[in-house]
């Protein structure tokens, strides 16, 4: 089962470089976060949660720019070597990895409205 479309990943750099492999290792990462949490993969909805899908973008991302660091691939603007892009952005992806998959909780890994969080809205009416 695949978290995420390709069309999902936003990176221009990166979304082309992610294949069938790197959609198998985010499989097995996500899988390997719900049974960490007690949940068993088969419980994640087909229609992925948001917040799942974006921990498997972030993931993706992240294990695409570890594979392509080092390839040669640098920024030079008025002759200064601004480094490596791909391992600029593996730096970033896994902190946004890290940050995303802390935050999951079971409900949020099954698609289940937390029942603790409740959402008051108001507004004053007035006549005229």
């Amino acid at each position: 089962m695949s978290y995420f479309l390709l069309s999902d990943v936003k990176d221009v750099i990166l979304q082309p470089l992610i294949d069938q492999a790197i959609k198998e290792e985010v499989t097995s990462e996500i899988q390997s976060l719900a049974r960490s949490k007690g949940v068993s993969p088969d419980y994640i909805p087909d229609i992925t949660p948001f917040e799942v899908k974006m921990v498997a973008i972030a993931y993706a991302c992240y294990r695409v720019a570890t594979y392509q660091a080092g390839s040669g691939s640098s920024n030079n603007f008025s002759g200064q070597d601004q480094g490596d892009i791909f391992e600029k952005k593996a730096r970033m992806y896994y902190r946004e990895y890290q940050d995303r998959a802390s935050s999951l909780t079971k409900e949020l890994l099954m698609g289940v409205a937390d029942e603790a969080q409740e959402y008051v809205v108001s507004m004053e009416i007035f006549r005229s």
